[in-house]
């Protein structure tokens, strides 16, 4: 069976892409491996005062935030977009999961002013939250490439117990946790 090539674009809420490694790394790393493409932005991008807007749950009807997602998925030809799921704990989470679930549908339509021509995602793939409240109906066996998502944690380097961060909520404790 042959296979193309997909661009999958996973999006998230944070300037940090902690969630992104953490929640859905191994499944990055899988389709990496795979040698598909893998594209990951935060809607914020280091902006504190979008990341604030996200944080207090105020970019859903958010036109300009909705149009540069469009934008986002039309330019890098997104067969893939993968985004937490909307029953996550994470505020954050359920208002961009909104956000990101009405931008593909909206890249279809020409008339979206984007600067890009529209485009049809094939997939959108929400990922089972931290605490596991979702219901998943698919799973991928990230086995062969668990170690590459634990590799990306241990970079942020601001979450090491070195930093004086609470012991549970460290890189090093959720590692040790995922090796069980």
């Amino acid at each position: 069976i042959k296979i193309d090539k997909l661009m999958v674009l996973d999006i998230g809420s944070h300037a940090d892409p902690f969630d992104m490694a953490f929640i859905r790394g191994g499944t990055l790393a899988k389709y990496a491996k795979w040698k598909h493409s893998v594209v990951m932005g935060s809607v914020c991008g280091g902006n504190t005062e979008e990341g604030d807007r996200v944080a207090k749950g105020t970019l859903n009807g958010d036109i300009e935030l909705a149009h540069r997602v469009v934008g986002v998925i039309c330019e890098v030809c997104s067969n893939i977009v993968v985004i937490t799921h909307s029953a996550d704990f994470n505020n954050e989470h359920r208002v961009l999961s909104e956000v990101v679930l009405n931008a593909c549908l909206k890249a279809r339509l020409e008339n979206v002013q984007t600067g890009n021509s529209s485009f049809k995602v094939g997939h959108l793939y929400y990922c089972d939250t931290v605490s596991g409240v979702s219901e998943v109906s698919i799973w991928m066996d990230i086995s062969d490439t668990v170690e590459a998502k634990l590799d990306a944690l241990k970079e942020h380097k601001s979450l090491s117990i070195e930093t004086g961060i609470v012991s549970f909520e460290s890189v090093e404790y959720i590692i040790e946790r995922d090796r069980l």
